[in-house]
């Protein structure tokens, strides 16, 4: 007993170092589990849902949530941004968005998604964007109903998977119209956040997921069926979340420092 009594500290350090080494690993989220969900009928404004303007947007963009929609609207031929909060990455991961084109400055409009960004202006942007016209840069021409459908303003879902930081394709769905267009070159996704650009056109997004990993049959998690905020939640902060496995690992940790400092200071009264 007395040799396992010396060696207590040691194990207790030992634990402490795998706990803090492993917490990565904790974190990882299930393949089909949502990391993030925005229905915008649950909100009355943008910031309780967490999304802001980017700083570099045209001062005459509006972001602004009217009925049961994210409206992004365009005022001049600027570029401007709405940044989702900061939501957990996986380098395996799908986004579903639901959108329709509202007015049209020119034929050159679009509405993108950022797949990944820095800062709040913000930069280091890779997108998939959505002309007025019914195309999307980069990508094979979408089939000529679903081209009509994105003219004609009617709401169209899309998925974009990310797989293994690559994306290689996007499905597109309108009422009884689905198509999938490919990806013309290789595009690799770096870790960042999140949004929408919009230029030339004016745009209304009922819905935003983003799924941890691609291929799933079914969501799972928190935010499967419930949103990240709502008006009933308060600011939209993220305080509602659920702890993640980092924050379950820290707190994990923390107590096990306790438990190393209690026992040294029990063993100093001691001697």
């Amino acid at each position: 007993m007395g040799f396992l009594r010396k060696r207590i500290p040691y194990i207790l350090f030992l634990l402490l170092f795998l706990t803090i080494t492993a917490m990565p690993c904790l974190a990882e989220a299930a393949v089909g589990e949502v990391l993030y969900h925005q229905s915008f009928s649950d909100v009355s404004t943008a910031s309780i849902a967490g999304i802001r303007k980017g700083t570099v947007s045209s001062e005459n963009m509006s972001v602004l949530v009217t009925q049961d929609a994210l409206g992004l609207y365009s005022a001049d031929d600027l570029r401007g941004y709405a940044l989702l909060p900061e939501i957990q990455w996986t380098e395996s991961h799908t986004i579903e968005f639901s959108f329709r084109f509202t007015e049209a400055l020119t034929t050159k409009g679009y509405l993108s998604f950022l797949l990944t960004s820095w800062g709040e202006e913000p930069t280091n942007i890779s997108a998939a964007v959505f002309r007025v016209n019914g195309t999307i840069d980069e990508f094979s021409d979408p089939c000529t109903a679903m081209q009509k459908k994105i003219r004609e303003g009617e709401l169209i879902h899309v998925e974009i998977p990310v797989e293994n930081g690559v994306v290689h394709s996007i499905e597109l769905t309108s009422g009884k119209t689905t198509c999938t267009v490919q990806r013309e070159s290789l595009m690799r996704i770096a870790e960042g956040n999140r949004g929408f650009g919009i230029r030339n056109a004016s745009a209304e997004i009922t819905e935003v997921f983003i799924v941890s990993g691609t291929g799933y049959t079914a969501k799972t998690g928190t935010y499967a069926e419930s949103c990240w905020a709502d008006d009933s939640c308060g600011s939209g902060d993220g305080t509602g979340a659920p702890p993640t496995g980092d924050v379950m690992g820290l707190v994990w940790a923390a107590g096990l420092s306790g438990s190393v400092a209690v026992w040294a200071k029990r063993r100093k009264n001691r001697i």
